[in-house]
């Protein structure tokens, strides 16, 4: 672990490494700023050397907001049921319904494909 690269410490608390890169899952929650409109989204993604290999300094860099929507994210877990058991939670917590939330990731995550994504994705 040279230089503070995370990898290896991420290895050991049961993160995936694919093709060089740190896998792990987050939640998103995003809010409309006029309309006030709340979505959650349930994301995968690596972090790579560029962030020394570390799932939370990647979430970090990620924007608190845009011009519509504030965003705050919950995470980094090693696995996506890790991640999927806070986004049901959430959703049933806010909307009442336990299958509320979008789903997306980059290509390659080991856990989540193509074929799960579904709306609202953001990131």
């Amino acid at each position: 672990m040279a230089g503070g690269d995370q990898q290896e410490r991420y290895r050991q608390m049961g993160y995936r490494i694919v093709g060089g890169a740190v896998e792990f899952y987050y939640v998103v929650f995003r809010t409309h700023k006029h309309t006030q409109q709340q979505e959650i989204c349930l994301n995968g993604l690596f972090a790579w050397s560029n962030d020394l290999h570390d799932p939370a300094r990647t979430i970090q860099r990620l924007a608190e907001q845009d011009a519509n929507y504030r965003y705050s994210r919950l995470g980094p877990f090693p696995t996506r049921a890790q991640a999927e058991q806070q986004a049901i939670t959430f959703a049933l917590q806010i909307f009442g319904d336990a299958t509320r939330y979008g789903i997306w990731g980059t290509g390659g995550l080991t856990e989540l494909e193509n074929s799960d994504y579904r709306e609202p994705r953001f990131r």
